[in-house]
């Protein structure tokens, strides 16, 4: 990997290690597959997996069970600088549930 890579790397993964929240956009059950954001909070794992503690009576786990294509965004703003100049990471893949053997 390249040296700018990998410096890219490096500050994506320090992004997504010290920020807890973020907004997850999934596709809408309710409002026929417009997207839906919402605020989450998370951890990871040591391997750089994503845990989203996520109700059952939450909308976007509703729609995560109909659709599991989900994107997280992740920002940390600058404070008195330019907003659109903050650190920002956006995370996209399929999102599961932990089996009950992950959970234990």
């Amino acid at each position: 990997m390249n040296t700018k890579l990998k410096a890219y790397e490096l500050s994506a993964a320090y992004l997504l290690r010290t920020t807890t929240s973020g907004i997850l956009s999934t596709i809408s059950k309710a409002y026929k597959g417009y997207p839906f954001g919402s605020y989450v909070t998370y951890i990871t794992g040591p391997d750089r997996s994503i845990y989203i503690y996520a109700s059952t009576l939450a909308q976007h786990t509703k729609n995560l069970f109909k659709d599991s294509k989900a994107c997280l965004t992740l920002s940390k703003e600058k404070i008195n600088d330019d907003k659109q100049n903050s650190q920002r990471l956006t995370l996209m893949g399929d999102l599961k549930p932990l089996s009950q053997n992950e959970r234990e």
